[in-house]
């Protein structure tokens, strides 16, 4: 059944119904309730999925999760460049990264939910790719333990450092690390991109990177919504103006992962923004 919708889900019409779709039949029949397929990703790459996981069930049936920020990253990254992706999940954006990156280059790719860790783990390994390396921690602003609370299995992407709406009633310890510090002890030399997804604890990784900010001037690509900042202290403009003190400027990727500095044609549910160095206009 499964291949069945993905087959329809190429049709524009059925793929412009996609979230009604998922939203009336696939969720209220529970329909892919622990179904499990190994499918292709981004042509040759490999990713084992679970299917009735929302990011997981994107990919299975659209190609793609943030098809926008993936085409940037096609589109930016080159052989030999470092790309960090800090909330890696199950690997969506680092599988493709590593492709670019090449043999010279390197991926670094943090996930501290241990079940999105060993899923990302495992795609890497199906894979064979050799320059990804999995992190299982939290990254903030300083090198300590905290606590996780782990997401539900329809939505693993939303395990955060705060309460939130979507809790599996389970906590995680995890070790926190500071970017600059991880940097500086694996003896890093550069890096080119940093994406940024952790559920309200943006601002700490920023703040936690401030050397590699000013040493590096890596690009930026970060979710930016008032609602996971909510518990965090923090408000969406508080992240801007942190950025455009450090010299950044705000951006928006289209549909073909070209940057735009028409901020005001950034689609209403989209949240991902890409912060570039001044001088790289």
């Amino acid at each position: 059944m499964a291949k069945i919708f993905r087959f329809l889900f190429t049709c524009p019409f059925f793929r412009k119904r996609y979230y009604g779709i998922v939203f009336r039949i696939f969720q209220p029949l529970n329909l892919f309730r622990g179904v499990t397929e190994i499918s292709n990703y981004d042509m040759n790459l490999k990713m084992k999925l679970d299917l009735d996981e929302w990011i997981q069930q994107h990919i299975y049936f659209l190609g793609y999760f943030d098809p926008r920020g993936i085409r940037y990253i096609k589109n930016q990254l080159y052989e030999g460049e470092v790309f960090v992706d800090i909330g890696a999940n199950v690997g969506a954006y680092s599988l493709i990264a590593s492709k670019f990156v090449g043999r010279t280059g390197k991926v670094i790719a943090f996930e501290p939910a241990s079940k999105c860790f060993l899923r990302l783990s495992k795609n890497i390994s199906m894979n064979g790719l050799t320059n990804i390396i999995p992190e299982r921690k939290v990254v903030l602003d300083k090198n300590t333990q905290i606590e996780l609370f782990i997401s539900n299995k329809n939505n693993m992407g939303m395990s955060s450092i705060y309460h939130h709406s979507k809790e599996s009633g389970i906590s995680e310890k995890v070790e926190a690390v500071s970017l600059d510090e991880y940097v500086e002890k694996k003896s890093i030399a550069h890096i080119s991109l940093i994406k940024i997804d952790i559920e309200g604890s943006e601002m700490f990784a920023l703040r936690g990177m401030r050397k590699i900010i000013e040493k590096f001037r890596p690009r930026i690509l970060i979710e930016l919504k008032e609602e996971t900042l909510a518990d965090s202290g923090y408000r969406v403009k508080d992240i801007e103006q942190y950025l455009f003190n450090s010299g950044y400027e705000k951006y928006i990727i289209d549909e073909q992962g070209n940057v735009l500095n028409d901020l005001k044609k950034q689609p209403e549910d989209y949240y991902n923004y890409l912060f570039l160095p001044a001088t790289s206009g």
